[in-house]
């Protein structure tokens, strides 16, 4: 049909900022968004997205661990 649904949680000073990232999605996967959102005060920074068994994990926290990981390896 051409139609994606989304979870998205990102942190609640970021809600403008989450219709900007559906847009965005929209134009790369070439389907209508459709986005339920979720502001999360245990994100610092960044978001997550929930599409289908897919998680598209963006957030600061997660980006801080990797950059941990990659350091002490």
């Amino acid at each position: 049909r051409g139609i994606v649904k989304l979870r998205v949680s990102y942190p609640p000073r970021f809600a403008d900022s989450a219709a900007d990232l559906a847009g965005k999605l929209g134009e790369k996967l070439g389907k209508r968004v459709e986005m339920a959102e979720k502001p999360s005060d245990g994100l610092i920074g960044g978001f997550r997205v929930y599409m289908e068994d897919t998680m598209i994990d963006a957030s600061v926290e997660t980006q801080l661990k990797l950059l941990k990981e990659r350091l002490v390896n």
